[in-house]
């Protein structure tokens, strides 16, 4: 299987908790406690830019690295990411480069 293509992108937008944001409609700074729980437990954050494009983080590593550790001190706050972005099956992702409070 051949690998996606890939671009470089900046990329800004908040970091979310997935199962709360679509699950529960749940976000913003009352949340964070509770994102930063769900990350723990393994529940995935992801980018939710600015335009409503839900970005996934991935590792360029085989097996891949969860993308966590490195978003949690983000969570449910505004960031800028650069990185290498691919498509895939109507989904976004990004090996995150770098990543900054935006």
């Amino acid at each position: 299987m051949r690998a996606s293509p890939s671009r470089d992108a900046t990329v800004s937008g908040t970091v979310v908790d997935v199962s709360c944001k679509f699950g529960q409609g749940l976000s913003g700074a009352d949340h964070r406690m509770c994102a930063e729980v769900c990350a723990d437990k393994g529940i995935p954050l992801a980018i939710l830019a600015d335009d409503g494009t839900l970005y996934l983080p991935t590792s360029a590593a085989m097996p891949g690295d969860g993308q966590n550790a490195r978003l949690k001190p983000f969570a449910e706050q505004r960031v800028t990411v650069s990185g290498k972005v691919f498509e895939a099956g109507g989904a976004k992702a990004i090996q995150i480069a770098s990543i900054g409070k935006a």
